[in-house]
């Protein structure tokens, strides 16, 4: 049957709005290419098996907005938008590429549709110019994608041309002019095409303008808004809280207080905030001056002077920062008329009765018995956290001291060991033969780590230079995990944990600036995955956190950017995208969305969700899979009070038996804070710092000494004050990338109850 008849027979109706007719889709492997009767119709392509089945029954759809359709030879093409794939097949070429260049228009009908939708919304949003522009982009790649083709199918006609001017025969002849009809219909289907969206692209540029001048003003507005607030809140700040201005006393920002700056006047306590910081475990001081750091206490007020040669030797960039006593912007937790007090002991910190009395009610964990399912409540109190970082803008939270206020009682190792909580995922993961199924179910795993992280404001404590943490779930979850502090300049945890047919291992490294508005968080390290029994290897990154409302309002936490997961011995990839919370989305927030990709190129599995309530995986290619697999689901969550954790990070902190003498369990500052005794937590917190920085100078006048005879240039001219005790420092010799490797020991160690090795840090 010649391809004028085919054309002809199928019916195609075609129009701006609606194309149908007859094609050949592909079914399985048994029945191959089937017939069926697609229709075109508002951006989406269905199908039926006949005309008749119009009315009742759909047998496919697929949305043509944000699909790829993308032809293989002269009869066939593939439209895929990462759920769905449909492999199409036409008769002849002149079909294909009506069905083409349709499907192209329709694409872009749908698209420019559905952003002119969402259009009063964008004019409101930050993105609004950027949509505009990416639209333009996006219409001009298409005129340059149609003027490729106008050149090809004119450049194939005038060829054809000259061939028919060296035709003899008729029957030569006859062939060349059917040819010609078909190659002009394809030139003339292009041009159209082409003059429509060169008049789509006039007609979205001319109208662009008024626009640009309503966001503009509303810009403008809104930058007036935000100075009205920032006065305000300046004002609020400066000012006494309104249920206290009966207390004209200078009670300053501690424990006691649980975040409320009181002071007998407006001015005096304008110059008293900015002179307030916090100092944690990480801190430096620059020469020049003594630090008095001031403590709200039931039973007086505690001075505690931190000498400015006490240096840690995590923070030798404060200084650099600004942090200095002489640098702009210095500030101390101080009272000017408060006389120096004696330095603090290395003696721990007398508790009162009370404080005595509930931590000699917490009882170890010992095997076989229930772990708990709560944490004592934390004490209620409002947080400034604006009046701590308003000097601090555009610097490293690292160098940004902190009070105990907005802290959480657990360390970072501990919220490393968090990533595990649905390691189940995991051991199923390791069960799976299909390599693909098990990439999808590996990338949906590394979601789960931020699951609780939206409500979690809570700042974790820094772990001291050489601090573990153990977490052995082997019983009832499979899972063992051990972390190290392993470097305090940068600031390194590296961990290693053992599952059912699987281990795990990571550094990582978090860098956190305030930006005014916000605070950023940038996690720097891989994370890496090992099947044992088929030894597929997978790694990935972390994404990009933001701290919203820290001017005013509750703070939360959004989570955005895209995470690689790689398989580096299949080739296989997954790119998740963590789309920014959005006031002006109709989609869900906090959506995550990916594919698994094979080595060459194709789309195997669908993976999306929630990264804050739950994630599925789906195949695009096997219909025995069915529906989409829930891969997790977050659980449930204790109320603010309780710092909203789960009862699964409540059990992190739980003590006991047996473990290092530098575990976090055993940190002292860390307890106190979590059965509620805020004064004795800061004063030990306090000790740890001054006991780390008193070690950190012994250890710096011992290398000055080995440093004094050895000639420069040796390799013992390195710093090596420090090793890790249970990790290994290791150097890539190609890209000079740096790790930590596990050394295999720890749980040897505890099973003889070896802690020669151990450091006495609490």
């Amino acid at each position: 049957m010649s391809a004028i008849n085919t054309t002809s027979e199928s019916k195609v109706a075609h129009s701006d709005a609606e194309m149908k007719g007859w094609l050949f889709k592909w079914t399985n492997y048994l029945k191959g290419y089937q017939k069926r009767w697609f229709v075109l119709s508002n951006g989406l392509l269905s199908y039926y098996r006949n005309q008749a089945e119009m009315s009742h029954t759909c047998r496919g759809t697929i949305s043509l907005r944000g699909a790829i359709i993308q032809t293989e030879d002269s009869t066939t093409f593939i439209i895929s938008n990462g759920v769905q794939t449909f492999h199409i097949k036409t008769v002849n070429e002149v079909e294909r590429q009506r069905w083409v260049t349709g499907l192209e228009l329709a694409k872009s009908k749908a698209t420019s549709t559905t952003e002119s939708d969402e259009e009063d919304f964008e004019l409101d949003g930050e993105v609004a110019l950027e949509h505009i522009i990416k639209t333009l982009s996006v219409k001009l790649e298409q005129l340059q994608s149609y003027n490729e083709i106008i050149n090809k199918h004119g450049s194939a006609l005038h060829r054809t041309l000259s061939e028919l001017e060296s035709c003899d025969s008729p029957q030569e002849l006859t062939s060349q002019i059917k040819e010609i009809n078909e190659r002009a219909t394809l030139f003339r289907i292009t041009t159209n095409a082409m003059i429509n969206h060169c008049g789509k692209y006039l007609e979205i540029a001319q109208t662009q303008g008024g626009k640009w001048q309503r966001m503009l003003q509303h810009e403008r507005d809104q930058r007036l808004k935000l100075e009205e607030l920032l006065e305000q809140m300046a004002r609020c700040s400066t000012g006494p809280p309104p249920d206290d201005n009966r207390n004209t006393s200078g009670r300053l920002l501690g424990s006691g207080s649980r975040g409320t700056i009181r002071a007998s006047s407006e001015e005096d306590d304008e110059e008293e905030e900015d002179d307030v910081v916090f100092y944690d475990a990480n801190d430096k001081v620059e020469n020049g001056g003594e630090v008095m750091t001031t403590l709200s206490q039931g039973r007086g007020a505690l001075m505690e002077p931190v000498r400015e040669h006490d240096t840690d030797s995590s923070q030798s960039e404060l200084d650099e920062a600004g942090h200095g006593p002489h640098s702009r912007g210095a500030t101390a937790l101080t009272t000017p008329s408060s006389p120096p007090a004696p330095s603090t002991t290395a003696e721990p910190t007398p508790l009162s009765d009370q404080c005595q009395t509930t931590l000699n009610e917490v009882v170890p964990w010992k095997p076989n018995n229930a772990r708990r399912s709560t944490i004592p409540e934390k004490p209620a109190g409002s947080m400034q956290i604006w009046s701590i970082l308003k000097n601090s803008i555009g610097k490293d939270l690292s160098t940004i001291p902190m009070p105990l206020n907005f802290s959480e009682p657990l360390s970072m190792l501990q919220r490393l060991t968090e990533d595990f909580e649905y390691a189940h995922v995991l051991d199923e993961a390791a069960n799976t033969e299909d390599v693909f199924k098990q990439h999808a179910l590996v990338a949906a795993f590394s979601t789960s780590a931020y699951s609780t992280t939206a409500v979690r404001t809570g700042k974790p404590f820094n772990p001291l230079l050489g601090e573990t943490y153990e977490c052995d779930r082997t019983e009832d979850a499979g899972w063992r995990a051990f972390s190290e502090q392993v470097s305090h300049h940068p600031p390194i945890a590296a961990q290693h944990v053992e599952g059912r047919g699987w281990k795990a291992w990571q550094d990582l490294a978090v860098h956190s600036k305030f930006r005014g508005k916000y605070i950023q968080v940038t996690p720097a390290g891989k994370f890496n995955l090992v099947f044992t029994k088929t030894n597929q290897h997978y790694v990935w990154n972390r994404v990009q956190s933001t701290v919203h409302n820290v001017i005013v309002g509750n703070l939360w936490v959004d989570q955005h950017g895209e995470s690689d997961i790689i398989n580096l011995t299949s080739g296989s990839t997954c790119r998740l995208t963590f789309y920014p919370y959005s006031y002006f989305s109709r989609q869900t927030q906090r959506k995550v969305k990916g594919s698994v990709v094979s080595k060459e190129g194709q789309v195997k599995w669908s993976v999306q969700g929630n990264w804050d309530t739950k994630m599925e995986i789906l195949s695009v290619i096997n219909d025995k899979e069915g529906a989409a697999l829930t891969v997790w689901e977050r659980n449930d969550y204790l109320a603010p009070q309780f710092y909203c954790f789960t009862q699964f990070a409540c059990q992190l902190n739980e003590l006991e038996e047996g473990v290092a003498p530098t575990d976090s369990r055993l940190r002292p500052d860390q307890r106190l804070l979590e059965i509620g005794c805020y004064d004795e937590a800061t004063q030990e917190k306090l000790r740890l710092e001054e006991k780390q920085r008193a070690k950190r100078r012994v250890e710096m006048e011992r290398f000055e000494e080995r440093l004094a005879g050895v000639s420069p240039g040796s390799q013992d001219t390195e710093d090596s004050t420090y090793k890790p005790i249970w990790f290994r420092k290791h150097v890539d010799e190609t890209s000079q990338d740096v790790s930590y490797q596990y050394s295999d020991q720890y749980w040897e160690c505890k099973k003889k109850q070896d802690w020669t090795r151990c450091p006495d840090l609490f």
